[in-house]
């Protein structure tokens, strides 16, 4: 059920199900016994539609059997993951499987852990591992031995058909170190690995490298030469990128690191400098850009909504504890955009540097220029010196500014050209932004918007167009109102009487709306109220083509004067408008003659 203590103690923690029934028995004759089978279960908004878990004993042997299964109609990821696994006296063995949605596997290890006198001892066990759908060759004696002394020997080499392969070993001669560890991938393709992983992002490429760990008495270093050819992720490609980098902690705390990343066999950024854990923890480091590609972030954009375009070049070094850091820099962009193909917009940022003053970044009117050279300008500063209170202060002027200036593509949500004025500011904490304006819609806009993912459906039956529903509860309600934080916006919106905004109510344009109009509206968002719209949009005139069973597809003349008014919720507006079709037709009369 749901309302039990169970429930509660685990909606505390983040954890929600629809239904479980669990019968676990527990005692010294016959160990753990029993049955765990939940039905959708959320772990921090990821879920699964069935997890189970099977448990035995008996007098020498612990053995258990997990299934979590998503079907088809999960949201999020179909898969199905098993697991077997037994417990014994001297060590464990666990076997996981995962298979796609059209059910391939694409994981299977054996993994065997056994108690030695000096130490413990892992394996690869039963057959040819599957990783990323490929079957691999594993060598006869593999192992990976951590001793009681510390000291970790392995010789563990997987190889596949195609070159692909994983090594990991040790350099057992080397008695000068506690630790000489290596480990190695040749040829490993992301995609087929991450692939077959619930949940993991799509990245693909071939990675390449080698990570060497050598472990003495007092001291530990880590070197690491990778590289990931044709790298993209989340459908971003970021070409062949490299990282070497040199880990090295010491006796007094300090933690010092070098690296260097490139892209194309070109570096682009650099980055050294030591962390001393004494204290609350201090940095001393330094950043090196060298025309860094602003591209290299979009694929970390959810859905890519927007993306950059260009270069950024300067350093930046960082000082003090972890709580209050002290960050000093310019970065310097180049030829740089800010761009949204399905909003068409294209903003070319000013060359000017940026500056870092005490972790504070100073924008002394920068600015962002649309396609007819008209600049946004944004004056204010975003400070960071508090990292668990970071805020900003920024205003925004332009006017006549070009914000969507675009051909239609096939990802276009909006094409055309759009003219505004804004004027505006965003001050606050980062996570509690305020944010007010004004923005004008002026006259030269002509605007074409595109509802792919339409509510409306224009071709089938009326059926459920209009529904009663009985919305009396007779228990009362309890209702949990968040907390006030978040974004909070408060702008006018004025729309000029000759803008004009094409609204294709499908793909292929065959239904729409035609208008030319404006008004004055208010719209505002807060984490309690969500999107609020208020007051009118009257329309000059216009046509409406729009198809209904009753109705065959017709283009009708929208009559000056028409409206549609906002009063808080956006999605329900009221409508008065009067659209009309001049229609012919013959008439015969008694005597036969038409007219």
């Amino acid at each position: 059920g749901q309302d039990n203590f169970f429930v509660h103690l685990l909606n505390k923690y983040g954890y929600q199900f629809a239904r479980a029934n669990i019968n676990m028995v527990s005692s010294r004759e016959t160990g753990l016994n029993g049955d765990v089978r939940i039905d959708s279960l959320i772990v921090d908004s990821i879920q699964l539609d069935t997890a189970k878990v099977h448990f035995r004993s008996d007098h020498d042997e612990f053995t258990y059997h997990a299934e979590v299964i998503n079907n088809k109609h999960n949201p999020q990821y179909v898969f199905r993951g098993v697991v077997d696994g037994q417990l014994n006296a001297r060590g464990t063995f666990i076997r996981p499987r995962v298979y796609d949605a059209q059910n391939r596997l694409g994981i299977d290890v054996s993994l065997n852990a056994e108690m030695e006198p000096h130490g413990l001892r892992f394996s690869l066990q039963h057959g040819a591992p599957i990783l990323g759908y490929k079957t691999f060759s594993v060598n006869d004696s593999n192992y990976v031995f951590l001793g009681n002394d510390r000291r970790v020997s392995a010789n563990l080499k997987l190889q596949s058909r195609d070159g692909m392969g994983v090594q990991v070993y040790t350099n057992d001669d080397n008695h000068d170190v506690l630790q000489d560890l290596t480990i190695s991938l040749q040829n490993f393709n992301l995609h087929g690995l991450l692939s077959v992983l619930p949940y993991a992002p799509d990245v693909s490429g071939i990675m390449n490298g080698d990570y060497h760990i050598i472990q003495t008495k007092h001291e530990l270093s880590v070197s690491s030469d990778m590289t990931i050819d044709k790298l993209v992720y989340q459908h971003c490609a970021m070409g062949d990128i490299g990282a070497e980098f040199v880990y090295m902690p010491s006796d007094d705390g300090t933690h010092s690191i070098d690296g260097t990343l490139t892209q194309n066999g070109r570096e682009i950024a650099t980055l050294s400098g030591t962390y001393h854990a004494r204290g609350g923890g201090a940095l001393d480091a330094q950043c090196n850009l060298e025309r860094l590609p602003l591209s290299i972030v979009n694929g970390f954009i959810p859905k890519q909504i927007v993306g950059f375009r260009g270069f950024a070049e300067g350093r930046v070094s960082v000082k003090g504890t972890l709580n209050k850091p002290k960050v000093q820099g310019e970065v310097y962009l180049d030829s740089a955009y800010l761009v949204s193909q399905p909003y068409g917009v294209e903003l070319r940022f000013d060359n000017d540097p940026v500056t870092i003053t005490n972790s504070r970044l100073l924008l002394e009117n920068f600015q962002m220029y649309a396609h007819n050279d008209s600049p946004l300008v944004m004056a204010g500063y975003i400070d960071f010196s508090n990292p668990s209170n970071m805020n900003m202060n920024v205003r925004m002027q332009a006017s006549n500014f070009l914000v969507i200036d675009a051909k239609e593509s096939a990802q276009s949500e909006a094409y055309g050209k759009a003219f505004v004025n804004i004027i505006g500011s965003l001050s606050g904490p980062l996570d509690n932004l305020l944010m007010r304006g004004k923005v004008d819609v002026l006259g030269a806009s002509d605007l074409t918007y595109v509802l792919r993912d339409s509510p409306i459906s224009t071709d089938d039956k009326l059926e459920g167009l209009v529904k009663f529903t009985d919305f009396t509860d007779k228990k009362a309600q309890v209702v949990k109102r968040p907390e006030l934080n978040g974004f909070n916006m408060d702008v006018v919106l004025g729309i000029d009487e000759a803008a004009h905004v094409l609204c294709a109510l499908n793909s292929d344009k065959s239904n729409y709306l035609d208008l030319t109009g404006g008004g004055t509206l208010r719209m505002q968002y807060n984490a309690v109220d969500n999107l609020r719209l208020r007051g009118r949009y009257t329309l000059n005139n216009g046509e409406m083509k729009y198809s209904l069973p009753v109705i065959p597809l017709k283009t009708f003349t929208i009559h000056d004067g028409s409206y549609v008014e906002f009063n808080g919720d956006p999605m329900n507006p009221r409508l008065n408008i009067t659209a009309t079709e001049v229609m012919k037709a013959t008439v015969s009369s008694s005597g036969g003659v038409g007219r």
